[in-house]
């Protein structure tokens, strides 16, 4: 699964990219960076989605559930943005995986 996310990072458009947007309209206030920026994340969820099709939605709500706690640690509530979370997808993935092999495993975040 570690592989699919590799994969698809690796193609346009980038979470960086959307960062940038974002970051971009942050300070511009320019309404045409946000639709870019709605835009390239869109594809981003439609890529990974086209991807994971076999995955159950709970074991999808889960990850993405998980992955906003990822992004809450590494950058703050209140500083968090939705973009974020795309970017915690791996890891939070990898937190699944080291944590499937031990039968009593237990997620607290």
């Amino acid at each position: 699964m570690q592989g699919i996310f590799g994969w698809v990072a690796k193609r346009e458009p980038s979470a960086d990219e959307i960062r940038s947007l974002e970051s971009q309209f942050q300070k511009t206030q320019d309404l045409s960076l946000r639709a870019q920026g709605q835009e390239k994340c869109l594809k981003k969820v439609a890529q990974i989605i086209a991807e994971l099709g076999p995955l159950h939605s709970a074991r999808a709500v889960f990850l993405h559930g998980l992955a906003g706690d990822v992004a809450r640690d590494l950058n703050g509530e209140d500083s968090m943005i939705a973009t974020d979370i795309i970017g915690s997808v791996g890891e939070a993935l990898a937190l699944c995986e080291a944590e499937a092999g031990d039968r009593f495993a237990y997620i607290q975040r």
